[in-house]
């Protein structure tokens, strides 16, 4: 039962119905206090409606009940940009990295902190960081690989 309502909640997420997710979700929330991808998606919900403050409360549930998850770190990090808690964002984006060193978003985020913090400096090396990161994930695209073999030399 809860498995289909985060199931549905998710779905109405993806097509841009937030309220109707955040009641399915919340439903699922009541049947599942201790699931942290419902947590995650009712944070996900509430937060496209610009509730930030419950957005974060219940991305911190989240966490813990499942630390280990970049993308709710992530999540939990551009609330806290949005609350300009920027202290608190840089440490969720760079768990968010220490999870998944190759997450674009996360080394984006960190840069964004440090920018609005005033360390431009090093906001500056996670852009780039980041940029590579991109170039990284495009590369290993199949449609790379394919180019490849469409463009090499007769031999």
């Amino acid at each position: 039962m809860t498995q289909s309502l985060a199931d549905e909640g998710e779905r109405e997420i993806r097509a841009g119905n937030f309220a109707a997710a955040e009641k399915l979700l919340a439903g699922a929330a009541k049947a599942d206090p201790h699931s942290a991808r419902v947590r995650h998606l009712l944070g996900v919900a509430v937060h496209e409606q610009g509730n930030l403050d419950r957005a974060i409360v219940c991305y911190r549930k989240a966490v813990k009940f499942d630390a280990g998850l970049a993308d709710l770190q992530r999540d939990l990090g551009a609330a806290y940009m949005e609350k300009r808690r920027f202290g608190d964002a840089l440490a969720c984006y760079r768990e968010a990295m220490r999870q998944d060193a190759s997450d674009e978003l996360a080394c984006m985020g960190v840069g964004s902190a440090l920018r609005e913090m005033g360390d431009v400096v090093a906001a500056r090396k996670h852009f780039h960081r980041a940029l590579w990161l991109k170039s990284m994930r495009l590369l290993r695209a199949p449609w790379v690989a394919a180019l490849r073999f469409f463009n090499r030399k007769p031999s």
